[in-house]
C-alpha cells in the first residue's frame, strides 16, 4: 500500500475548502485516510476515525497521516471532493495494474468486459442533485436511488473494477450506455476486444456504437425482447443435447449444474441488427440432491464474433465470466464493504464519492490478493480475512518493523 497509494495521483485533486479557518493544510491525507480505512474494513467514518486511533504512531508518520481526524471532518472533505477527479483516481489505479501486468488475460484469449447497472437507496437527496433518481413506495414515503454502471475487466484475474459511470436521473441504463462505453474506451480501450452486458442495454445503436470502435459484443436476449428472443429460440431451442458442447458438471451449494452449450450462425444477419454473427444457448440443469427436484434455465445471448472465435470452453467461459460484475464486484461491495447498508454519507452526491474510492479500495485488495500473491492457498484467502490482516498489520507496525518489513501473516499475529 505504501507504494501504491502515492502513484494514484491524490495531490491531483482540488481542494474547493476556503483558505480562512483551515485546521489541515490539506485534503489528501484524510482521502488517503478513507481509502487506507476501507482497505482495512472499515464499515463507516466513524470507523475510519477510531482506526486513525488504532494505528501506530509509525504507520501514521509512514502514510503521513495526522494523530487526529474526525469522521465529520472526513465527510465534509468527502463532499467536496469532484467526482470526476475521483474517477481519474481509479482510472490511474487500473494504469497502475497495466503498467505491472496484472491485467493480462487469464483463461481467455483476449481480454473481456462486462458491464452492469446498480442502484442504491437513499432516504436523502438534493431535489436539484441530476444523479438522483426521486421515487416513492407503496407507503407513500420518498427515496432516491443513485445508480452507475460498472465497468470490470472480467479476464482480469482480479476481476478489475475499470470504471464506475453515474446514470443521471433522466435516463437508464440504455440511455447512457454510449457515454459509458465511449468513457471506457478512453481510459481502457486498449485492454479489451469484447464487451458483454445483459438485456438493458442490448440494442442495434448499441451493438452499431461498439462495432463503430472496432470492439465486439455479447448481449443478453430475454422474453421481454420477444421479436430477437423467439428468433434464437427457433434456432437453438429445439436442439438437443447430442447436438451441443457438454461442458461439465460440479457441485455447489448441494445441488448439482450440469452445463451445455450451443452455438449457431443461422442468425447472422437478422433483421439487419448491427454485425450480429452467432447466437449462443446455455443451459443449465439444476438438481438439488436432498429433494430430488430438477430445473432447467435456458439463456441466450448474440454476438458480433464469429462461432469459430472461441472453442466452446471459450465460450462457456465468457459466459460464466459476465456475471463477475455481480459475484466479485457488487456483491463484494455490498456484503463485506456492505455499500448498500452502510454508504458513508447517505447524500447522494457523497454516497457517489464513497462508492469510487470503495472501488479503488477494491482494486488494490485485488491486486495484492489475486496477482501479487504468489500460491494458490494464500490467493484464496478471503476478503474479511486479509482485511482483518491489513488493519492488524497497519495497527501493531512500528519503525522497527517498517524497515525491515516481514510478511502480512506473521506482522498481523503480533
Amino acid at each position: 500500500m505504501r507504494k501504491r497509494i502515492p502513484k494514484l495521483g491524490l495531490g491531483a485533486l482540488t481542494d474547493t475548502r476556503d483558505h480562512r479557518g483551515r485546521r489541515h493544510a490539506s485534503i489528501v491525507p484524510a482521502v488517503r485516510l478513507m481509502l487506507l480505512g476501507m482497505v482495512a474494513g472499515c464499515k463507516g467514518l466513524s470507523e475510519v476515525e477510531n482506526f486513525l486511533d488504532d494505528m501506530s504512531a509509525a504507520t501514521r508518520r509512514l502514510f503521513g497521516l495526522p494523530q487526529k481526524l474526525s469522521d465529520t471532518t472526513c465527510r465534509d472533505m468527502l463532499l467536496r471532493l469532484e467526482l470526476d477527479e475521483l474517477r481519474a483516481v481509479l482510472h490511474r489505479s487500473v494504469a497502475m495494474m497495466d503498467k505491472a501486468k496484472a491485467l493480462a488475460p487469464d483463461g481467455l484469449p483476449f481480454g473481456v468486459v462486462s458491464m452492469d447497472g446498480r442502484s442504491t437507496a437513499t432516504n436523502l437527496w438534493d431535489q436539484n442533485d441530476p444523479l438522483a433518481q426521486l421515487h416513492h413506495s407503496a407507503n407513500g414515503s420518498a427515496y432516491s436511488l443513485v445508480r452507475t454502471i460498472t465497468s470490470c475487466l472480467v479476464s482480469s484475474p482480479a476481476r478489475t473494477c475499470l470504471d464506475m459511470h453515474p446514470i443521471p436521473a433522466s435516463t437508464n441504463e440504455n440511455g447512457v450506455f454510449a457515454e459509458a462505453f465511449t468513457a471506457l474506451l478512453s481510459t481502457a480501450g486498449h485492454l479489451f476486444r469484447l464487451v458483454t452486458y445483459d438485456s438493458g442495454a442490448n440494442a442495434a445503436a448499441n451493438a452499431a456504437l461498439v462495432l463503430a470502435h472496432a470492439k465486439h459484443y455479447l448481449f443478453r436476449v430475454k422474453a421481454e425482447q420477444p421479436t430477437i428472443f423467439d428468433e434464437c429460440k427457433r434456432c437453438l431451442g429445439r436442439l438437443t443435447v447430442a447436438n451441443g458442447h457438454a461442458l461439465g458438471t460440479e457441485i455447489l451449494g448441494g445441488k448439482l449444474y450440469t452445463r451445455t452449450l450451443w452455438l449457431s450462425s443461422k442468425l447472422a444477419g437478422w433483421n439487419d441488427y448491427p454485425g450480429l454473427k452467432c447466437a449462443l444457448r446455455l443451459q443449465v440443469t439444476i438438481e438439488d440432491k436432498v429433494t430430488g427436484d430438477v430445473t432447467v434455465e435456458n439463456r441466450y445471448s448474440i454476438t458480433s464474433l464469429s462461432e469459430t472465435a472461441m472453442s466452446a470452453r471459450g465460450w462457456a467461459t465468457v459466459l460464466r465470466r459476465h456475471w463477475a460484475v455481480e459475484n466479485n464486484c457488487h456483491n463484494t461491495w455490498d456484503r463485506l464493504m456492505q455499500e448498500d447498508k452502510r454508504p458513508w454519507v447517505r447524500l447522494p452526491r457523497g454516497m457517489l464519492r464513497a462508492m469510487v474510492l470503495r472501488r479503488v479500495a477494491y482494486n488494490l485488495l485485488g491486486w495484492f490478493r489475486s496477482v501479487t500473491q504468489r500460491s494458490e492457498q494464500a490467493r484464496a484467502t478471503p476478503w474479511k480475512r486479509l482485511m482483518d490482516l491489513i488493519y492488524s498489520a497497519l495497527e501493531h507496525a512500528t519503525a522497527e518493523i517498517l524497515a525491515h518489513p516481514r510478511p502480512l501473516e506473521p506482522l498481523a499475529c503480533i
